[in-house]
Order: C-alpha cells, then structure tokens, then sequence
C-alpha cells in the first residue's frame, strides 16, 4: 500500500511540473500580446490578455503585475491599479527585487487621487448576525463596515442580504478624483423592490438548546460523539502535519532562493534554482491539500460533537464516520 501511494504522489507531481510548463508558456505568450495590444492603444483588450497572464503565472510574475497596473491605470480603474502596485512592491521587496522601488513609488502617487468609498450600516441592522453585504461581486467583512476604501470611478452597487436570495441594491455613481463618498444601509421595505425579503424588524428569539437531564448518573457520549471526538482528533492530526510540511516546504523555497549556485536575482534563477523552487512549490500544494482534509475532518468531528451533546441519545444510536475519495461521511440512525 505504501508503494501505491508514494508512486501515486510521484505521478501526480510530474502531472503538476508539466501543467506549470504550459502554463508559463501561455502565460508568456499572453504577456506579449497584451503589451503589442497596450501599444497600439487596444487597452481594454490588452488588459484582458495581461491579467490572464498574471492570473497564470502568479505572485512571481513581478513584471506582468507592474504591466497590468498600468494597463488599468489608462483602462481609467485607479484604484485597482494602486491594489496591483501594492502587490507587486510587496512581493519585490520580499524577494529582494530592485522594482520594489518603482512599484511603490506608483502606489504612492495614486494613492491621493483615489476616489473612497464608505459602507455603514444603521444600528438596527448591524446587530443582525444574518445581514451580509458585498460590493459588486466582492464581500464586505464586518470589519471593513465603515472604513474608506479605494474604489474606481463609475457605478457602484452594494448589495445587502438577511437571507440567501433576498438582495437589496444600492448604487452610486463615483465621478473621478479625491473624495471620500458614503452609503448608508438602512432598513428596507420591500414595496418598490420586487422579490426581495424585508429588512429584519427585531433580532430572532434564539432557538432552543436541548440539554441532557440532570441525575446521578455522569453524562456520556454517544456513538455520535464518539465519532466526532475521532474524526476531530484526526483532522488536528491532520493540519499538524500539514503545518510541518508548509514550514520546510517555504524553508526549502527561501533556502532555493538565497543559494548562490542557483543565481537567483531580478526574478529568475538559473535552471537547477527553477527545479528546486518548483519542488519547494509542488510541496507547498500538497499541505494545501492536507490542510483543507484536516479542516473538513476537524469540522466534521466538531459538529457531531455539538449534536451529540444536545440531542438526547438513545440505545439505538447507530452512527459511523467515514472518510474516502470524495471526502468525508456520517452513516446511520439517531434515533
């Protein structure tokens, strides 16, 4: 069984260095016809090439970010232009690239041009735990409720919802230039806004909490949380592992990157660089992998733990955790 998984692990890293080949090829490819785009004044179509690029080539691609900043600084979207700069001098002055100085300097010279936008929410709303809000397709967390942020100029429409399907609209148009602009979501009534789910009046009652009854005897678990106490420890086991694996996967990176046989500078290494950052890489994708099995076992064991102490058991509880391919499974009866 070992040899079947470790040859299996072997296939699929070679799959991966292969599907990376020909992404960075098209990514190049891509690269290059956004550029002859850009300069024959086709902007919106070499910013669609350009970001596609990036999209393949990822963090690394220092120089197709700092392109496609541009791009979207002539496309007339500031401030997602100012966001790629922030990127791009991030990653340059982690790796040590000497474009960390001119992406920066971008940033800095957008930043007080930028139009902001300011989403708040009424008080009788915000202590709705069920109210979600989101700008266009992105969501707004809670912790950005209230805070200004870089927005580019034209329509913008912040959507709340109280339940799944029951979106309220609000739009504004931001004109270009330095100010700070407001919407406040209030409660809403649903007589001009068809389909839509009014605006909570009043926080819910809380629903009630079954509790096992008092006696003499101690309270136990059940075969439900038996198996939640199992397939939880499993899945912390699980992200342990993927943590040890995560650390020597980025030390072996950064080891990749600091070795002076590898010749590492400007963004590019010299061939034995490449294959040892791409195997620090491919083992970056597999405690990726592990952590999102971890995870998923560890939610699972929680909530049959949750279940398990507050729903009254019974002798005919007959209930089993398991995991395959496909990920992971509770079987049988409560009651």
């Amino acid at each position: 069984m070992r040899h079947v998984v470790v040859c299996a692990a072997a296939i699929s890293m070679l799959v991966a260095t292969s599907a990376r080949a020909d992404d960075a090829a098209l990514a190049e490819a891509l690269f290059q016809e956004g550029i002859r785009l850009l300069e024959q004044g086709s902007t919106d179509e070499a910013c669609t090439k350009l970001a596609r690029a990036v999209e393949l080539a990822g963090p690394t691609a220092i120089g197709g970010t700092l392109k496609l900043a541009d791009c979207r600084e002539k496309q007339g979207r500031p401030a997602t232009a100012w966001a790629l700069y922030r990127k791009a001098y991030a990653f340059a002055q982690r790796s040590g690239d000497a474009r960390a100085a001119d992406a920066e300097a971008s940033a800095a010279r957008l930043d007080p041009t930028l139009p902001r936008l300011v989403v708040r929410v009424s008080p009788e709303l915000a202590s709705n735990q069920g109210l979600t809000l989101r700008r266009g397709d992105e969501p707004i967390p809670r912790e950005a409720w209230g805070l200004a942020a870089p927005v580019d100029p034209g329509v913008v429409v912040v959507v709340a919802e109280v339940t799944a399907g029951s979106p309220h609209e609000t739009r504004v148009t931001i004109p270009p230039g330095p100010k700070t602009h407001e919407v406040v979501i209030a409660p809403w009534s649903c007589a001009t806004t068809p389909g839509c789910v009014e605006s909570p009046k009043e926080k819910p009652e809380p629903a009630p909490v079954k509790t096992s009854p008092t006696g003499d005897e101690p309270s136990r678990f059940g075969s439900l949380g038996i198996a939640g106490v199992v397939g939880g420890g499993a899945g912390v086991a699980v992200l342990g592992a993927a943590l040890g694996v995560m650390v020597d996967a980025k030390s072996k990176y950064d080891d990749a990157l600091a070795a002076p046989e590898h010749e590492c500078g400007g963004g590019r290494c010299n061939l034995a660089g490449k294959v040892a950052i791409d195997d620090a890489r491919v083992q970056g994708d597999i405690a990726t992998g592990l952590t999102i099995g971890g995870a998923v076992l560890a939610a699972a064991g929680a909530t049959m733990l949750v279940v398990d102490l507050v729903t009254p058991g019974s002798e005919s509880e007959r209930v089993s955790l398991e995991v395959g391919p496909a990920g992971v499974f509770v079987t049988g009866e409560l009651w």
